[in-house]
C-alpha cells in the first residue's frame, strides 16, 4: 500500500468522529546554490512531495489537534539533497469559565541542511536530526481587563553525525510567567519574566539566559495595527568544564516591533525582531531580524506576495569561538486557485550570505513551482 492511500484510508476512518483535511503538495526546485556557499557547487534541480492531515477534535470545552506530514525531497546535480523527513505536531486545549489550558507536543525528523539553513553558517551536511518540542501554556483571567499567563518550553535536539558535521547536539528549557492589562477596548499593555537554559551537553556548553518583558499592543483603527515589545536580559555563558576555556556575562536590549497596515486589496507588514535562540552551533545565538512583507489579491483567484528579510546572527556574549554573519533573502511569488480545492503557485528566491571578516560572499537564486490540493 501506498503512503497516499494509507493517509486516505485514515481520513476515512476518522471522518465519522473527527473534523480533518488533507492537503498534498508537489514542487518542482531549481536552485543555482541550495548550500549557499562560497566554495565549488553545481546547479541542483529537483522534487518534493509532500503530504499533510490536519485532524481536530473539538467540543464545547476541549480541542485536539494532530497534524502528521510527511516530505520526500529528491534531487539531480549537486549530491546531498535528498531527504525524508517526518513531521508530527500536536496540541490539546482545554478551557473553563476563566482559564485556557493548552499543552503542545512536537517531533521532527528531519535534517539540518533543510530546517537549519538560515541559523547555522556551516551546515552544508545532510544529516538525519530528531527534535522533541513539548510544554504547557496557562492563561487565567483574573478580572475583565486583567489576565496571567505562564507557560514552559522543553527542546531536545540530537544529530545523527556531530564529528564530522561540527553540528552539536543540546537540550534548551525555558518558561515564563506574566500579566496582561486592557487599557482601552484597543490597547493592551504587558509585562512578562522569564528565563532559559542552554546546555549542549558533548562539549560542555551551558548558557543562562533571563529577562524582564513589557508589551504594547494597540490597534489605532481598523486596517492599522501596532505591536511592541521591549526587553531587557542578561545572559551567562560557560564554554568547556566548568567555564574553563570561556566564560562571560553579558546585558542587552531586545526590541520587537511590528505594524501592519491593511488596504483595499492589499497587506503591509514592518517588522523589527531581535530574538535569543538555540542553535546546533554549541551556542545560544542572537538573531536581529528585519522584514517587510507586502500582499496585494489582484482577483478573487490571483494573490502576489512579496518578502524582504534581513538577518544579523551573533553569540549573546563575545565568544571568541562564535563567527557574526548576516542573511539577506528576497522572495516573489505568485498564487492561483484553479479550481476549488486546487492551487497553483510560483516563487522566485534570491539569499546572499556573508560571514565575518571573510573575502567574499555567497549567493543563490530558486525557482519552486508548486501544485497543491487542500481539502475541506
Amino acid at each position: 500500500m501506498t503512503i497516499a492511500a494509507v493517509f486516505l484510508v485514515v481520513t476515512r476512518s476518522i471522518a465519522a468522529d473527527w473534523s480533518n483535511k488533507e492537503f498534498v503538495v508537489l514542487t518542482a526546485e531549481y536552485n543555482d546554490n541550495k548550500r549557499l556557499t562560497v566554495a565549488e557547487y553545481d546547479t541542483a534541480m529537483g522534487s518534493i512531495a509532500e503530504l499533510a492531515l490536519d485532524i481536530i477534535r473539538e467540543t464545547e470545552v476541549s480541542k485536539l489537534r494532530l497534524n502528521p506530514r510527511l516530505k520526500f525531497s529528491r534531487y539531480s546535480g549537486e549530491e546531498g539533497f535528498d531527504s525524508d523527513d517526518q513531521y508530527l505536531y500536536t496540541s490539546y486545549q482545554y478551557s473553563t469559565e476563566r482559564s485556557l489550558f493548552e499543552i503542545k507536543a512536537d517531533y521532527i525528523r528531519d535534517s539540518p541542511l533543510t530546517s537549519e539553513f538560515q541559523d547555522v553558517e556551516f551546515v552544508q551536511t545532510n544529516k538525519r536530526r530528531e527534535t522533541w518540542n513539548a510544554g504547557p501554556v496557562w492563561i487565567y483571567q483574573i478580572t475583565e481587563s486583567l489576565s496571567s499567563n505562564a507557560g514552559a518550553s522543553y527542546i531536545d535536539v540530537t544529530h545523527e553525525d556531530t564529528e564530522t558535521t561540527g553540528l552539536i547536539d543540546y537540550v534548551y528549557q525555558s518558561g515564563f510567567a506574566g500579566l496582561q492589562k486592557s487599557m482601552t477596548k484597543y490597547t493592551e499593555a504587558g509585562l512578562t519574566a522569564y528565563g532559559s537554559r542552554y546546555e549542549a551537553l558533548a562539549v560542555e556548553n551551558e548558557t543562562d539566559d533571563a529577562g524582564l518583558q513589557a508589551s504594547l499592543a494597540s490597534a489605532y483603527s481598523e486596517s492599522l495595527t501596532f505591536n511592541l515589545k521591549l526587553s531587557w536580559h542578561k545572559s551567562t555563558i560557560k564554554v568547556g568544564p566548568d567555564g574553563g576555556f570561556f566564560r562571560d556575562t553579558n546585558e542587552g536590549r531586545l526590541l520587537d516591533l511590528e505594524l501592519e497596515k491593511q488596504l483595499d486589496h492589499s497587506n503591509l507588514v514592518f517588522s523589527v525582531e531581535n530574538e535569543i535562540k538555540p542553535s546546533s552551533s554549541g551556542l545560544l545565538e542572537r538573531h536581529d531580524r528585519y522584514r517587510i512583507d507586502v500582499s496585494r489579491q489582484f482577483t478573487e483567484r490571483t494573490m502576489g506576495q512579496v518578502k524582504l528579510i534581513n538577518t544579523f546572527v551573533d553569540d549573546v556574549t563575545e565568544n571568541p569561538l562564535f563567527v557574526s554573519w548576516e542573511y539577506r533573502q528576497a522572495i516573489c511569488q505568485l498564487s492561483y486557485r484553479i479550481h476549488q480545492n486546487w492551487y497553483f503557485w510560483g516563487s522566485y528566491s534570491y539569499a546572499w550570505k556573508k560571514y565575518e571578516d571573510a573575502d567574499g560572499s555567497a549567493e543563490s537564486n530558486a525557482v519552486l513551482l508548486s501544485l497543491r490540493y487542500q481539502g475541506y
